[in-house]
């Protein structure tokens, strides 16, 4: 625990821990503006790498508008050409015209698809009798009418305006690689028989798309996506993303052009495009670990730095320890050194510090200190000779003790029983209270000086009581403090039994609660009642008063105490308190004409040396 480290310890410890404690705010304060910079800056890339991409898309697609509505400069530029001859008929040429429709046509088409690597194949739909491919990459699929395919029906709703399909497999012709068609309906070429719902279809590899949209991810953590009105996603490019837990039409626009987003464990930044490119909106999705991507060499860099910082601030806070520890250790030790007796001990002063200045005022207090204890020392040998006159003038207590056995050697010979049991119980008490300075004694003492207290009243009150005492067995050498249980005895017998001429009972025994220990002093006297007993309770709690100078007040004359001699209650009160504490002392039950039980509540010492509540 802290309260048993050393002072050097806590002071090491102490300022380790705050100067760690201040590196590590530093760099979380570091981190934490890192980090907002970064995802600032990430964010702001985002929205700058959407604007890009939309404009590229914008010329990629209007450079295919521009291939799409080159069909209709061809129509109008020549008009007997293969291409109005197979617009203008309902089935397909047969025999030499076909040979030569597809000559021109194939020549039309080579010329177009040079200008465009990326093309797959152009599709032209007038009815179920009437369609063309031309195509590099595969033939047409046998019996194939689009009337009932998506992208067709699209087209046809567009009524002339372009319509765009992004990773489709081409349902027409055996390639069945994605790609991205463009398709539109043809119209208001002439009036000479072209058919009303005549659909074609450009269909290019999803290479270019890909290569475009690749120039502009530089990291592997941020994705590109295209999303439709309904907020459905219809391209993605860069780090794959299952966006399929956020269910449909997820992105919809209406968030904001920037937001944050979790899918699949992770949270990204999502940046928007504010103009759309056909109908699709550019959507830019970071994941947040790439801005701790940006920032890891940096934030290595902080680490191996606050290392470094953590070292010395180690090494600083040993050298601080140890300079305020040591001059407290050099005291320490002279401490002990006068604790074993030596007062000639004379510290070094190391520093010219507080402590250097109190190590000063210890060797002052040493010397001074030797000086008054041989001053002491002989005051001590002048008081104890004086003493010594006074006692040779004095009554020997153990003359008296000595005489009252010699009364009692001459009782048995004169066979006088009551006269041996007086003096030798008389002796013993008197034996008891001259006996040592010890604060405590055996259960056992106490109890035997009771005993003799109680044998010399039974035979002053001529027998108008008995007795009892009985302690559990093992508790006889339980440590109490001296003379509590006789001045309690004495109250029962002058105050509880002074009425009763017979059958009066004091009984003495022991119990336990918990590590609390009892000791119960019981007669059957004339008790007292409820108001009665209260003031002798409050009285015997009633603290000593004291003045100042720690000196203890006279306490002034109590009527309470003039009427029932209850000094010797409080006084025992008083003393179990301060010697096992609050917690303790006396506890009075009484009931009029009854009697009255008296608890003497002290501790059993265990093996912490804790006491236990008396409650």
């Amino acid at each position: 625990m802290w309260k048993n480290k050393t002072i050097f310890q806590k002071m090491f410890h102490g300022t380790m821990i705050l100067m760690i404690l201040t590196l590590l705010m530093y760099y979380i304060f570091v981190f934490y503006y890192e980090y907002k910079n970064s995802a600032e800056k990430t964010i702001q890339e985002s929205v700058e790498l959407s604007d890009k991409i939309n404009a590229a898309l914008k010329d990629y697609v209007t450079q295919i508008d521009g291939t799409i509505a080159s069909f209709y400069f061809e129509l109008y530029r020549n008009e007997t050409g293969a291409l109005a001859s197979l617009l203008r008929s309902d089935k397909n040429a047969q025999g030499f015209e076909k040979t030569q429709q597809d000559k021109l046509l194939t020549t039309y088409f080579t010329q177009l698809f040079m200008m465009r690597r990326d093309f797959v194949d152009v599709y032209i739909y007038m009815n179920p009798d009437k369609d063309y491919l031309f195509s590099n990459y595969g033939g047409k699929t046998l019996n194939y009418v689009p009337d009932h395919s998506e992208w067709y029906q699209d087209t046809l709703d567009r009524d002339g305006r372009t319509n765009i399909v992004i990773n489709y497999i081409p349902e027409h012709m055996s390639y069945k690689k994605p790609v991205i068609g463009f398709s539109r309906k043809l119209k208001n070429i002439d009036d000479e028989g072209i058919v009303e719902d005549t659909v074609i279809m450009l269909d290019f590899t999803m290479k270019n798309l890909d290569t475009l949209i690749d120039t502009y991810i530089t990291n592997d953590m941020t994705t590109v996506m295209l999303v439709d009105e309904a907020g459905e996603i219809v391209y993605q490019r860069g780090a794959f993303i299952d966006w399929s837990e956020r269910g449909h039409g997820a992105f919809d626009g209406r968030n904001g052009r920037i937001r944050f987003e979790n899918t699949g464990g992770e949270r990204y930044i999502i940046a928007g495009c504010d103009e759309k490119v056909y109908e699709w909106n550019v959507v830019i999705a970071t994941n947040m670990d790439y801005i701790f991507m940006k920032i890891k060499d940096y934030l290595i860099l902080a680490i191996e730095v606050e290392a470094v910082l953590i070292l010395m601030s180690v090494g600083l806070s040993w050298f601080l320890a140890k300079s305020i520890s040591r001059p407290i250790q050099i005291l320490e030790k002279g401490m002990q050194t006068i604790q074993s007796g030596n007062f000639d001990i004379r510290l070094k002063k190391e520093t010219d510090d507080e402590l250097g200045r109190l190590i000063e005022d210890f060797n002052e207090m040493a010397y001074h200190t030797k000086k008054l204890i041989k001053e002491k020392y002989e005051e001590e040998l002048q008081r104890k000779e004086a003493q010594y006159r006074f006692l040779q003038a004095q009554i020997d207590p153990h003359f008296i003790f000595n005489t009252l056995q010699i009364i009692s050697s001459m009782a048995v010979v004169y066979k006088t029983p009551e006269i041996e049991v007086m003096s030798n119980s008389l002796a013993e008490l008197i034996r008891y209270s001259i006996s040592g300075d010890e604060k405590t004694i055996q259960l056992k003492e106490e109890l035997k000086n009771v005993k003799s207290y109680l044998d010399i009243q039974k035979i002053r009150f001529k027998n108008r009581f008995t007795y009892q005492i009985e302690v559990e067995k093992g508790l006889e050498n339980l440590p109490i403090i001296k003379l509590v249980l006789q001045p309690i005895v004495e109250n029962s017998i002058n105050y509880g039994l002074k009425n009763r001429k017979e059958n009066g009972r004091i009984e003495i025994r022991s119990c336990r609660h918990g590590n609390a220990f009892y000791l119960e002093i019981k007669d059957n006297g004339q008790g007292m009642a409820k108001d009665e007993l209260e003031k002798l309770m409050k009285h015997i709690n009633e603290p000593l008063r004291r003045v100042e100078d720690g000196k203890i007040e006279k306490e002034p004359e109590n009527v309470f105490e003039k009427k029932r001699n209850h000094v010797g209650l409080r006084n025992i009160n008083l003393r179990l308190k301060m010697y096992y504490g609050e917690t303790y002392g006396l506890l009075i039950e009484s009931k009029k004409d009854v009697g009255t039980v008296v608890r003497v509540c002290i501790r059993k010492e265990g093996e912490d040396g804790k006491a236990a509540d008396c409650g």
